[in-house]
């Protein structure tokens, strides 16, 4: 029998490996560093093997692109949803022209693609953490952009 079909000595192997790459990360990087040296000795040798490669690789990235812009416009309605779907402001409802606004900028986590992880994780949850519900309002995009607009220009 091999171990690979023992699921209690599969997990513990992937238990054991795991501590072993984290008490010895220098032995870890070094062997990564070896294997980028092969696999670049080895696409520099065989060309058509490259551009496949590449090939495979824009399209995976494609259908990710095409995944995610979905993924993103669930949340961004959820998130309307949430927010009663309409400007704060003066009442437009049209979802198309809808921003969410932070209210304390500062609070704002940091980076498009972190900020959308966290969004993605509240959605699949089903619901968002009562202290970010208060600092959150939606607007329309042109009462957006005239209180940004004002906040710079305050002065």
């Amino acid at each position: 029998m091999d171990w690979k079909d023992n699921e209690e000595v599969r997990k513990f192997m992937q238990s054991y490996m795991k501590e072993y790459r984290r008490a010895h990360p220098d032995f870890v990087s070094k062997q990564r560093e070896k294997q980028r040296k092969r696999q670049r000795k080895y696409y520099r040798n065989n060309p058509k093997a490259a551009e496949r490669n590449r090939a495979k690789s824009r399209v995976r990235a494609a259908l990710m692109r095409t995944f995610v812009k979905k993924e993103w416009m669930k949340v961004k309605a959820w998130v309307h949803k949430e927010l009663e779907e309409k400007c704060k402001n003066c009442g437009f409802s049209n979802p198309i022209a809808l921003d969410v606004h932070h209210k304390n900028g500062r609070n704002k986590i940091q980076g498009d693609v972190f900020r959308r992880r966290v969004w993605y994780i509240w959605w699949k949850q089903g619901f968002i953490p009562n202290e970010k519900k208060v600092d959150l309002e939606l607007l329309c995009a042109n009462c957006h952009r005239i209180l940004h607009f004002e906040s710079v220009h305050s002065d």
